[in-house]
Order: structure tokens, then sequence, then C-alpha cells
């Protein structure tokens, strides 16, 4: 999945995606080099977290966490990671989960 870079100036998924990393001994990826402003923060996700769908099979999306990461992009990074889940539990409201989640949040503070 591709990062999300949040500060600012809104969230922006970054360009650079590769195959998903331990699927093949042999792959090689292609790397990219930010740098992180201060308040600037990186989203690394897994697939579990953007394809997670709500009673009306709607999926969270891309979109869906680039809003919570956008509403909370002021606060501590472990605040952004809190508020990203807490809307994306709020908004599979209770259903079944279909794939594993992993989010994490690295914040550049000064």
């Amino acid at each position: 999945m591709r990062p999300i870079l949040s500060g600012i100036g809104g969230a922006t998924v970054l360009d650079q995606a590769g195959l998903p990393l331990g699927l093949f001994c042999s792959a090689s990826y292609p790397t990219q080099r930010i740098a992180l402003s201060p308040g600037e923060s990186l989203i690394l996700f897994t697939d579990g977290v953007t394809e997670a769908v709500n009673g009306n099979e709607a999926e969270f999306g891309i979109e869906g966490l680039c809003l919570a990461a956008e509403a909370h992009r002021e606060q501590p990074a472990k605040a952004i990671l809190d508020g990203c889940l807490e809307r994306l539990y709020a908004f599979r409201a209770g259903g079944a989960l279909s794939d594993d989640m992993t989010l994490m949040v690295l914040k550049r503070s000064r």
C-alpha cells in the first residue's frame, strides 16, 4: 500500500508502491526519499485498513483514511493513530473483519 503524507496542506498518497512485503524473496522495491517537515506525519498501513467494509459493503478506502488523518493532523502521533482507528471502527459499525489491519503513524515533532 502506498503511504500517506499528512500535513498542513492536507493528506497526500505518495507515488511509490511495490509488491507486498514478504510475498516474494527476490522482489525488488522502488525507493523514494522524502523529508518530513515539522508537524508532518507519514502513515503506513495494510490493505485490511482501506478494504474494511461497513454493513452496506462500502469500503473505508484510502479517502476515509486520508480524511481521518487530516482531522487529527495537529495532534501527536498516538492521537492521530487513535483518531484514525476510531473513525475506522465507527465506519465498520461492528462489522466482521475480513483481513488483518496494521496502521502506523510517524510524526516529525520539530
